[in-house]
């Protein structure tokens, strides 16, 4: 038996025309939310969501992720509609991107939670939860809450100095960065496949939210440093295991 600790949430993207409408009803009022294309992680779309249905509507309207049950909750002014069925721009929603049916409409609530979390149908987002060896020395990572700064653990501050004619240092502080490896060693044939859909993903320059330990509601934001670096090779001779070699990702603090 392994231990499961780690898991990728990923695959969230906007695409204009194809699900960037968002029909909705509140206090009597419809509105047609337009959200800009891009690819956003899990908590990034849920504040866009939120901005512009807030732009177009009451202003209280609100809309968040959670890491723990790994589904989107959506909040309108006292009882609101999610018109995914039959809203105008019915063929465009973003209700299967966020785990909602997108057969029904959702009616006569204040708030509605998606249907299915991610990785699980109707969502179309992906989730890869980490089957790991079983051996005493594997431990969980804790991560930083999404959306904070990392904590100053392993990163190195970039800056030059310089020295002026006084006799003063002059230190200029760049910017920081902090990197994260990740191993991944004798994947079975199931791995294989969640790690190449993972593989596509990354190697576009898409970033994903990883959680070390998947009992935790913290996430890292990782973008893949050098694509070049995935290369699967068999391990064994008589297995189907197959390793990817340690990749090398930067977490970004903020986004870009």
């Amino acid at each position: 038996m392994a231990l499961q600790y780690s898991q990728f949430v990923y695959g969230f993207e906007i695409i204009a025309g194809t699900n960037d409408k968002l029909d909705w009803v509140d206090t009597g009022s419809t509105y047609e939310t337009t959200l800009e294309a891009g690819v956003y992680l899990a908590a990034e779309l849920a504040a866009h969501i939120q901005t512009q249905m807030q732009a177009d509507g009451t202003g209280t309207e609100t809309c968040t992720f959670s890491f723990s049950t790994l589904k989107f909750t959506l909040g309108g002014t006292a009882t609101f509609s999610l018109l995914w069925n039959t809203g105008t721009n019915a063929g465009q929603t973003p209700g299967g991107i966020l785990g909602f049916d997108e057969t029904a409409d959702d009616t006569g609530a204040t708030s509605y939670t998606s249907d299915a979390a991610v990785g699980t149908s109707p969502s179309t987002a992906n989730l890869w939860t980490v089957a790991e060896p079983n051996v005493n020395a594997v431990s969980p990572v804790t991560a930083q809450t999404d959306g904070t700064a990392a904590l100053l653990l392993q990163r190195r501050v970039l800056a030059n100095q310089n020295v002026t004619d006084g006799g003063f240092v002059e230190t200029n502080y760049i910017n920081t960065r902090k990197v994260v490896q990740i191993e991944f060693r004798e994947l079975t044939s199931a791995e294989q496949t969640k790690m190449e859909t993972l593989a596509d993903w990354i190697e576009a320059g898409k970033r994903i939210n990883w959680q070390p330990d998947k009992t935790s509601t913290n996430a890292l934001r990782l973008v893949l440093l050098n694509p070049g670096d995935i290369n699967n090779t068999l391990d064994w001779l008589t297995r189907s295991e197959a390793s990817y070699g340690v990749l090398t990702f930067l977490e970004q603090l903020t986004r870009e």
